[in-house]
C-alpha cells in the first residue's frame, strides 16, 4: 500500500530539462523528489511508475541562486514503510496528500428510456464552436442525435476562403471567414486553452480545487477569503456566473482529455501555458466532427439561423434565413459574439438580452487579480500592438550567465527547449479603468476579423510552434457607460452598435479594403499626426496604412492607454519605446458586448423554456476552454430536462397496464408543446386503448379550441398518434405535422 503525496514548486534547472516539448518522468525529476522527500542512499530509489507529472511551467527569471528553471508540481506514490521512516510532514505550498481522482460519470444512453428514434427528442444546436461542440457531445454521449446548425464552413472549406481573404482580399462575409465556420472564431487564433475557471470565480468549492493544485490548501483557504472579501466589497460577487459549479474544474480537465483524444499532444494536460496553434486545431475539429456523426450527430454546414420560433413562451425551433422552419424539443445557442443580427432579432423577439458594461464606480481589483477580459460583466476595447518576438524575448529572458549565454538564443522560433517568450500584463487606471494585453500569441501574426467590408478589426493567431518573427497582443481598456452614450441609449444592444462604429471608423482611417490603420506606439504616445519615422513591418496581410489612431476612440478611452503603456515600459523596457512597436486597429471584439440572460439552475432562457443560451456569444464564456465548458453544463442540463419528460422504460412495449404515461402534444402554430398524464390500460400490445376523454381538456387548450373527433385518432405500432383532422390541418403552417408521441 502506498501514499500518494502531491509535491509542489519542484525546481530543475534548464540545463537539465529536455525542454518545454517532454512532459517525461526523467532522472532530474527523480531527484528533485528524493531531495524534496528527504530519501536516504540505503532506501529504495524512485521509480519513473510511481510518479505522474500534474503540472510544468518555465521560469525565465534569472536569480543569483542559479539559472531559470522548469518547474514541477507531481504526485508521488511512496511506501507507508518509506514514509514513516521520513517522518513526512505535511507542508504547504510544498508537500500535501495528493486529491482523490474525480470520479468519472457516464449519461444513460437515451435509446435505453425511448422505445423508437421517431419518438425520441429533436434538439438543434446552433453554432459549432467550442460551446456549440461540446454541448453536442454531451448530448450525443447521451445518446441523443443533435442537429448542429453551422452558418459557415467546415475547417476544409474554411480554410481555402480564408487563404482567399490573405492572399485576394476576398471575403466571404456570410458565411466562411475566421469568425464564421467549424470551429467558431478561436480556430483561426493562437489556440490558447488558459481559462480563468477555478481561479477568481466566488465560489468556494471551485477556488479550493485549483489554489490547492498550485499552492496548497492553507494558503488557498487564506487567498480564496481574500479574493472573495474584495470582491464582494467591490460588487464583483458574480465574476463568474457560469462557474457556478464546483463540478467545472474536473470539466476543464474533461475538455482537454477530449481534445487530446483528437489530436492534441498530451503535453496540454500538465502545460503551465497551453496552447494548440491553428495548424493543430484544424485536425483535432475534422477528428471531433467525424466522432460526434459516428454517435449520430448530424451536421448541416452554410445553414444560417434567422430566428428562433417561441410559441406560448416556449421555443419550438428555429427559423433558417431562407425561410425554413425547423422543429425542435430544446434549442442550444451557442453563436458567437459577431451574431449581430440575430442579436436584434432575439430582442424583437421579446428574449431578454442585457449590455455588458461596467459601472464606472466599480473597483479595477479583479481585472489586477486576473488581467484578462472578464466575459460576464464588461467588455474592453483597444489596439493590437505588435513587436518582433526577438525583442520580446530579449526582454523577458535576457543573459542569465556567462556561461550558459543568452536565453533568448535558446527560443530557436518555437523549436527550442525554452518557451517563446510572452508577456502578461496589467495597469490600474483608477475611476474603475484597467488597460491589460488579452489574447497575447508568441510567434503569431495579426488576423482580420472583420465580416463586412465596411469594417475593420483584427486579432491574433499563431500556429503550434509559434515560429513567426512577430509577437502581438491586444491592449484594451474596459468601457463605461459614459463612452457609448451615443449608442443606443440604455439598450441592451448600445454595446454592439458602439463596437461596430469604432470598427467604421478604423476602416475608414485604413482607407478601406480591409486595411488596417497602424501608428507605432512611440507616435501615438506623443499624438503625432504624421509618422515621425518610416513604419516598420507588420505581419498583417492585408495591407497596412499610418493613421492618427489616437484621434479614434473617445478620449478617455485613448488616455487609459497611453497610462498603462507608460506603465508597462517601466516593466519591460523597449516594450512601448521601440520604434517596431506598432499597433493596428482595431481590437474590439475581446467579447460579446451583451448577454442573452438564463435561469442559474436549468440554464434555458429566462424568457423562453427550452432555449439554452451558452458561450461567448451569449455572454457566458471568454475562450476555447470556458467556452467548452459552458457547453457541456449546458449540454448536461439539456439532457436532464428532457429526461424529467421520458415515458418510463418499457413503457408503449408491452401488453402490461401503462398507469400514468407520458403523453406529448407536439408542434408549433396553434399548438403549444406540453406533456399530460395518462391513465390507459393496453388491450393489445399493437393498438392500446386511449381514452379520449383524458386528452380532450388538455388537447382543446393546445389548438385553442379546434377539437380532432375521437374516431379520426389511430395508434400505430410505434404507439405515434397521427391527428389527421381537417379542422386542425386548415390551421397548419405549410409543411406543418401536428402529432402526439407516446
Amino acid at each position: 500500500m502506498k501514499q500518494r503525496l502531491e509535491l509542489f514548486n519542484l525546481e530543475v534547472p534548464l540545463s537539465r530539462d529536455p525542454g518545454k516539448d517532454d512532459i517525461g518522468i526523467h532522472d532530474a525529476v527523480l531527484s528533485a523528489i528524493s531531495t524534496r522527500l528527504g530519501m536516504r542512499p540505503d532506501m529504495p530509489s524512485l521509480l519513473s511508475a510511481d510518479v505522474s507529472i500534474v503540472r510544468k511551467s518555465f521560469d525565465g527569471r534569472w536569480k543569483k541562486d542559479g539559472e531559470p528553471k522548469f518547474v514541477y508540481t507531481v504526485d508521488v506514490r511512496v511506501d507507508r514503510g518509506t514514509a514513516a521512516k521520513l517522518k513526512l510532514r505535511v507542508k504547504e505550498g510544498r508537500m500535501e496528500p495528493a486529491p482523490a481522482p474525480a470520479a468519472a460519470t457516464a449519461a444513460a444512453p437515451a435509446s435505453a428510456v425511448w422505445s423508437t428514434e421517431a419518438a425520441a427528442p429533436r434538439v438543434l444546436v446552433v453554432g459549432s464552436g467550442p460551446a456549440g461542440l461540446f454541448a453536442a457531445l454531451a448530448l450525443a454521449q447521451a445518446g441523443y442525435k443533435p442537429i448542429i446548425l453551422e452558418r459557415g464552413q467546415p475547417v476544409e472549406v474554411r480554410g481555402r476562403d480564408i487563404g482567399a481573404l490573405f492572399a485576394r482580399k476576398i471575403l466571404n462575409g456570410e458565411s466562411s471567414n475566421l469568425c464564421y465556420g467549424e470551429g467558431g472564431a478561436g480556430t483561426w487564433s493562437d489556440g490558447k486553452l488558459t481559462t480563468r475557471i477555478g481561479k477568481n470565480s466566488v465560489d468556494g468549492a471551485i477556488m479550493r480545487s485549483a489554489l490547492q493544485r498550485v499552492c496548497g490548501a492553507r494558503a488557498q483557504a487564506r487567498a480564496a477569503a481574500a479574493v472573495k472579501k474584495t470582491q464582494a466589497a467591490s460588487g464583483w460577487c458574480e465574476v463568474q456566473r457560469c462557474s457556478a459549479e464546483a463540478g467545472e474544474l474536473q470539466d476543464v480537465r474533461a475538455v482537454l482529455e477530449a481534445l487530446v483524444q483528437h489530436g492534441a499532444p498530451d503535453r496540454i494536460l500538465v502545460d503551465g501555458k497551453p496552447h494548440l496553434g491553428t495548424d493543430r486545431l484544424v485536425r483535432i475539429l475534422r477528428g471531433m466532427r467525424q466522432y460526434l456523426q459516428e454517435l449520430g450527430a448530424e451536421y448541416r454546414f452554410g445553414t444560417c439561423v434567422k430566428d428562433v420560433v417561441v410559441r406560448g413562451g416556449k421555443v419550438t425551433g428555429v427559423e433558417l434565413t431562407d425561410g425554413t422552419v425547423l422543429p425542435a424539443d430544446a434549442v442550444v445557442l451557442g453563436i458567437g459574439h459577431s451574431a449581430r443580427p440575430l442579436y436584434e432579432r432575439l430582442l424583437d423577439g421579446g428574449l431578454h438580452l442585457e449590455p455588458k458594461v461596467c459601472a464606472r464606480d466599480v473597483s479595477a481589483e479583479p481585472w489586477l487579480r486576473a488581467p484578462i477580459c472578464d466575459y460576464t460583466q464588461g467588455i474592453a476595447v483597444g489596439f493590437r500592438v505588435e513587436h518582433p518576438q526577438d525583442l520580446i524575448d530579449y526582454i523577458q529572458y535576457g543573459a542569465f550567465s556567462a556561461e550558459y549565454g543568452a536565453l533568448s538564443a535558446e527560443v530557436l522560433r518555437g523549436k527550442g527547449p525554452v518557451p517563446v517568450a510572452d508577456y502578461k500584463l496589467v495597469a490600474d487606471l483608477g475611476g474603475g479603468r484597467a488597460c491589460y494585453s488579452f489574447c497575447m500569441c508568441p510567434g503569431g501574426q495579426i488576423v482580420p476579423t472583420s465580416v463586412d467590408p465596411r469594417e475593420v478589426c483584427v486579432n491574433g493567431m499563431s500556429f503550434s510552434k509559434r515560429g513567426s518573427k512577430w509577437a502581438n497582443s491586444a491592449l484594451v481598456v474596459n468601457i463605461s457607460p459614459d463612452d457609448m452614450r451615443d449608442f443606443g441609449g440604455d439598450g441592451p444592444l448600445r454595446g454592439v452598435y458602439w463596437q461596430q462604429e469604432m470598427e467604421r471608423r478604423a476602416a475608414r482611417a485604413g482607407g478601406g479594403d480591409l486595411v488596417a490603420p497602424v501608428q507605432t506606439v512611440p507616435d501615438f504616445l506623443s499624438g503625432a499626426a504624421e509618422p515621425s519615422a518610416p513604419l516598420p513591418t507588420s505581419s498583417y496581410r492585408l495591407g497596412v496604412r499610418a493613421a492618427p489612431l489616437h484621434e479614434l476612440y473617445p478620449a478617455a478611452v485613448t488616455q487609459g492607454l497611453k497610462d498603462a503603456l507608460a506603465a508597462f515600459e517601466a516593466r519591460l523596457p523597449g516594450f512601448a519605446t521601440s520604434p517596431a512597436a506598432l499597433l493596428h486597429g482595431v481590437e474590439t471584439r475581446t467579447s460579446a458586448p451583451v448577454q442573452i440572460a438564463r435561469d442559474a439552475a436549468s440554464l434555458q432562457c429566462v424568457s423562453a423554456q427550452a432555449l439554452y443560451p451558452t458561450g461567448e456569444g451569449a455572454g457566458y464564456a471568454g475562450g476555447i476552454v470556458s467556452a467548452a465548458v459552458d457547453g457541456a453544463r449546458v449540454g448536461r442540463a439539456v439532457v436532464a430536462a428532457l429526461a424529467a419528460f421520458r415515458p418510463a422504460a418499457g413503457a408503449g412495449s408491452t401488453a402490461d397496464t401503462l398507469s400514468h404515461g407520458s403523453l406529448a402534444l407536439r408542434g408549433h402554430g396553434a399548438v403549444a408543446e406540453q406533456v399530460v398524464a395518462v391513465a390507459q390500460k393496453a388491450d393489445d400490445h399493437r393498438h392500446p386503448a386511449v381514452h379520449w376523454h383524458h386528452l380532450k381538456a388538455q388537447w382543446s387548450q393546445a389548438v385553442k379550441g379546434i377539437q380532432p373527433c375521437e374516431e379520426e385518432l389511430e395508434m400505430p405500432q410505434d404507439y405515434r398518434l397521427h391527428l389527421s383532422s381537417q379542422r386542425v390541418l386548415e390551421h397548419r403552417k405549410p409543411g406543418e405535422v401536428f402529432e402526439m408521441e407516446l
